[in-house]
């Protein structure tokens, strides 16, 4: 039977260590970098299954009531401020603005009817489009039928540092930027809105 010395380390021992520090170490490097955190891209993905979620009720609420026009982007003639007011009987001002905001974009409610001023995209999809046709995206990337237009760094809310993209049937993702240009990942293609 062998007896390990009581004062020595382990090589296993050492190498666990090692884990861990770099395990932290990697935890702390988005906050320390100043670049966006994964609660920062958490949030905006989360606002944006929340439009998402409040389109589909009110389209269904319409389809149940035997309306021709539905809540979905591309069905409010492909405009943005349409689709928004579409959702003002389900959603308050105050909520609307929230979700349409996102890091270094701020959104009032005198600005909520324009697109260029929120931190999201928003695609026409309509109720005949496939659920993995993107509907939302992060403002700072746009969706084309080839995948998208490259990250530009002075675009809020993230840069060139990654995006994130909500499908018409509920499914989001966050993205690197070296995902632009494969539409296999990011999803289906609609035009944008107006």
């Amino acid at each position: 039977m062998t007896r390990r010395n009581q004062a020595g380390i382990t090589a296993v021992e050492i190498l666990v260590l090692l884990v861990v520090v770099g395990v932290l170490a990697a935890l702390t490097i988005p906050s320390v970098s100043g670049g966006p955190g994964r609660n920062e891209f958490t949030q905006v993905l989360n606002n944006a299954l929340q439009l998402q979620f409040a389109t589909y009720n009110v389209s269904l609420e319409a389809e149940a009531a035997g309306e021709t026009h539905l809540a979905w982007p591309g069905e409010q003639a492909g405009s943005f401020s349409n689709w928004i007011a579409s959702l003002t009987n389900i959603l308050s001002t105050n909520d609307i603005c929230k979700m349409l905001s996102g890091p270094g974009i701020r959104v009032r409610p005198e600005d909520m009817f324009s697109m260029e001023k929120t931190a999201l995209r928003v695609y026409a999809v309509t109720r005949n489009s496939a659920s993995n046709t993107v509907m939302i995206s992060s403002a700072n990337f746009t969706n084309t039928p080839t995948g998208g237009i490259p990250l530009q760094s002075s675009i809020k809310p993230y840069g060139k540092k990654g995006f994130i993209v909500m499908e018409k049937g509920g499914n989001g993702r966050v993205l690197m930027g070296r995902y632009v240009g494969n539409p296999e990942v990011i999803g289906g293609y609609a035009p944008l809105c107006q």
